[in-house]
């Protein structure tokens, strides 16, 4: 069975819509521990060299191999409980597989029971990773997996390399779901304009996908709209006034930009 832990990773001030998603985990999970971290629970060498992205990686798959759960990436905006798309009674590793490859597992939400032969094998082959480097990580293991389409995709997605690397040496496969059907269907409809998807949220009355996962684009993106950023939560979230305080406080900086900088070049 997997355990009802959700696990979460952010370092630094969080954003509106950061608090947004971890208060919406926690409302729609009554009974799961969740723990939003910011630091390895195992160590390895290397480790602070990595992005703060990467980083995140490691944290996540220690936290999932040594206690069991669920992974969520603090930008999932949730619609319904995990239990939508985990199975909580089924020993094997569950997600969503990438747009690119229904071989390649996506790593910003899954679960799996502790100790899971899997997972292990996965963290195994992404400690080595970060140990060697994620360029020499790749040369010394694309045989493993001639032509894969996430050797296009590496570096910067090495741990989902090691999944499929893991999942080829053990001969186990993850339960997945497809991301366009599901947390990326906004995504997958708009060809990955950023800025397409995010409105197309705005127009539709109901997201029928049990969440949506902001990358980081998105996130920035929403981060740089403001007023976008309100209407999407006006329309699929109770805003509360100190969420409403904080957006109604950087458009009104930004307008003081605005009118600023047009009083100065008509001066001059």
């Amino acid at each position: 069975m997997i355990p009802k832990n959700i696990f979460m990773f952010w370092k630094g001030k969080r954003s509106i819509l950061v608090n947004v998603c971890l208060e919406r985990v926690k409302k729609l999970h009554p009974g799961f521990k969740i723990e939003v971290l910011d630091a390895p629970i195992e160590k390895v060498h290397g480790y602070d060299l990595l992005s703060v992205q990467h980083q995140s990686d490691w944290v996540r798959i220690c936290a999932i191999e040594k206690y069991g759960g669920v992974w969520l990436d603090a930008t999932c905006f949730l619609i319904k409980p995990v239990t939508e798309w985990v199975n909580m009674i089924n020993t094997r590793l569950q997600g969503f597989s990438a747009p690119f490859s229904d071989e390649c597992l996506e790593n910003w939400a899954f679960a799996a029971p502790q100790n899971n032969e899997l997972v292990r094998v996965w963290k195994q082959k992404f400690k080595s990773a970060i140990e060697i480097g994620f360029d020499k990580f790749k040369h010394d293991n694309k045989h493993l997996q001639k032509n894969h389409p996430i050797l296009d995709h590496m570096p910067y997605l090495t741990m989902h390399g090691c999944y499929v690397f893991a999942s080829k040496m053990t001969n186990m496969k993850a339960l997945m779901k497809k991301s366009c059907d599901g947390p990326f269907q906004y995504l997958c409809r708009k060809g990955f304009d950023t800025d397409k998807a995010v409105k197309s949220l705005i127009n539709t009355d109901h997201i029928t996908t049990p969440f949506v996962k902001f990358r980081g684009a998105e996130h920035a993106y929403l981060q740089g709209s403001p007023y976008i950023l309100f209407l999407f939560l006006f329309k699929h979230h109770y805003v509360s006034g100190i969420e409403l305080l904080s957006i109604y406080s950087t458009l009104f900086f930004l307008f003081l930009l605005v009118t600023i900088y047009f009083m100065v070049t008509a001066f001059f």
